[in-house]
C-alpha cells in the first residue's frame, strides 16, 4: 500500500476518511505525485535497460476513473481499510521488452539493483509476481499473458517541499486545477473540490519534510508476450471490467466544449446558460442548473 510505514503516502490530518470525499482527495494526491514523478522515473528505468537491449515504454499515470471503480469493486478493493486507492501501487508504471530469458534476467538485477540503492536508501522491492512461474491452469486465468512485474517502494532523493518548489511541477499542479475534469463520472465542482485539498496536502508543512517514496511498478515482458498483448488489450479491457457500468465509464468521453475551455470558463457559461433559463422562465432552471 502506498501509505504503508516504508512508503509513508499518508493521508492529510484534513481528509475525513469517514466519508468517501476524504478518500477522493487522497486519490487526487496519489495521482497528482505520479505525475511529479512519473518522468524521472521512466527516464531512469530507460537508462538502465537500453543498454542491456531493453525496450523501454513508458505507460501513462494510472487513470482517476479506473482507480474509483477499483476502490468500489467488491472483488476489488471495496471491503479494505480506507483510504482504499492506496493500494494502487501501479499508479506508475512501465513496460521493458527483452527478446530472450537470458537478457529480460540481466534487465531485472539492474533494474532491482539501482533501487535497491538509491535515494536515502529506503528503496528496494516491494513486491514480485512471476507470471512465467504459475501453472497453465492458473495462467488461462489472464489469458496466458505472461510476465515478471516487479512494484518497486522508489526513493527519489528529494523531500516533498523539495519537489513542490520545483517549478515545473507547481506548473504541472496549476494546470491540473484549471482543467476540467478528466473522469466525465465526476462534476466540476466535486473535482474541484478535492483537486484543490490534494494539493493543500501536498504541499502542507506536515509533509514538507517527508522523503518522497512512491510504490511503482515495473513489467519485463519478452517480446512474443507483448506482440500478443497489443492484439488482445481491448478485448482484455472489455473482459476485465466489473460491470456494465464500469466498461461505460472506460470508454465514455466528456462533452465536446469550447477549444481552450477551462473550469472557470465552464462554470461562468453554465451561470449564463442559468441565467437566460430563469430570465425567460424555464420552471426547470434549478433542476438543470443542479445537473
Amino acid at each position: 500500500r502506498q501509505d504503508h510505514a516504508l512508503v509513508g503516502l499518508v493521508p492529510s490530518s484534513t481528509m475525513d476518511m469517514e466519508t468517501f470525499i476524504g478518500e477522493s482527495e487522497y486519490l487526487h494526491a496519489v495521482r497528482l505525485l505520479a505525475l511529479a514523478v512519473n518522468y524521472g522515473f521512466q527516464t531512469t528505468v530507460k537508462n538502465l535497460v537500453t543498454p542491456l537491449q531493453g525496450n523501454h515504454n513508458g505507460c501513462a499515470t494510472k487513470g482517476d476513473a479506473r482507480m474509483r471503480n477499483k476502490a468500489l469493486a467488491a472483488d476489488d478493493h471495496r471491503n479494505e481499510p480506507v483510504p482504499r486507492p492506496a493500494l494502487n501501487i501501479d499508479v506508475v508504471r512501465c513496460c521493458v521488452t527483452f527478446d530472450g530469458p537470458e537478457a529480460l534476467k540481466k534487465g531485472v538485477m539492474a533494474v532491482v539493483e539501482h533501487f535497491n540503492t538509491s535515494g536515502h536508501g529506503t528503496g528496494g522491492i516491494g513486491r514480485i509476481k512471476n507470471g512465467f512461474a504459475v501453472s497453465e491452469v492458473e495462467a488461462a486465468k489472464s489469458f496466458h499473458y505472461r510476465s515478471y512485474m516487479v512494484n518497486l517502494i522508489v526513493d527519489f532523493g528529494c523531500t516533498y517541499g523539495e519537489l513542490m518548489a520545483r517549478p515545473e511541477v507547481a506548473g504541472m499542479l496549476e494546470t491540473y486545477l484549471k482543467a476540467l475534469p478528466e473522469n466525465p463520472g465526476q462534476s466540476m465542482s466535486q473535482w474541484k473540490r478535492d483537486a484543490t485539498a490534494a494539493v493543500a496536502s501536498l504541499n502542507s508543512a506536515e509533509m514538507s519534510g517527508k522523503p518522497v517514496v512512491m510504490i511503482c511498478e515495473v513489467q519485463f515482458l519478452l517480446r512474443a508476450y507483448l506482440i500478443a498483448r497489443k492484439e488482445m488489450h481491448f478485448l482484455y479491457k472489455v473482459a476485465r471490467a466489473d460491470s456494465d457500468k464500469h466498461l461505460f465509464q472506460q470508454f465514455a468521453v466528456a462533452k465536446e466544449r469550447a477549444e481552450g475551455a477551462t473550469l472557470a470558463s465552464e462554470e461562468l457559461r453554465m451561470v449564463a446558460v442559468t441565467t437566460g433559463e430563469v430570465e425567460t422562465g424555464e420552471k426547470l432552471a434549478l433542476w438543470n442548473a443542479c445537473v
